[in-house]
């Protein structure tokens, strides 16, 4: 796969994260083979243990990006999903144990511009979280400008940055409301 990240958990651990890519054609032609999840051993430089694939994504599929954050006894899971193009979008799911069994959440996509053609940023998704020192999280994502009328986004993929909430129910969303992107 591609587009790895590494998880450092409350007990020490270490565990990477990538997407499985299936070599094969899948149904659907979906090459995207689920997000799988190992230890990584520091002492050693290497991977133990099993492999778990723990999140095979949702119907968007082009499941990809992964990021895990450990928040209120949950794991919540980050991922890009619909490809890189105009369905583009940012999807989570939570479990309590890492290992899954994962839930997506209940408004997903958290952010994509995939139905709302007339929004300045488009092709919104594959995200991360940083906190501020005041407690405060937003989201980083990429995202392009196509030019009035076109589908053309001369300055390529750019990035962006939204304000996120977490909610009284755990669940992560943007600060404004909704799922597509804020122009400011």
């Amino acid at each position: 796969g591609f587009d790895p990240s590494l998880f450092h958990d409350e007990d020490g651990r270490k565990w990477l994260l990538n997407l499985q890519w299936d070599y094969r054609q899948r149904e659907g032609g979906d090459r995207f083979g689920g997000i799988l999840l190992q230890e990584y051993d520091v002492e050693r430089q290497r991977l133990m243990g099993p492999i778990h694939n723990i999140f095979a994504g949702t119907e968007l599929k082009l499941t990809e990006g992964p990021h895990l954050y450990r928040r209120d006894g949950w794991y919540h899971l980050l991922v890009a999903e619909g490809g890189t193009g105009y369905d583009h979008a940012v999807t989570m799911a939570r479990s309590r144990k890492i290992t899954g069994p994962y839930q997506v959440h209940p408004d997903n996509p958290v952010l994509t511009s995939r139905q709302d053609s007339g929004n300045p940023l488009q092709r919104a998704g594959h995200a991360d979280l940083v906190e501020t020192a005041s407690g405060e999280t937003w989201m980083v994502h990429l995202c392009g400008r196509p030019l009035p009328g076109t589908r053309r986004s001369p300055l390529g993929r750019e990035t962006a940055i939204q304000k996120v909430e977490w909610g009284e129910d755990g669940w992560l969303r943007l600060a404004h409301g909704g799922n597509a992107p804020a122009i400011e």
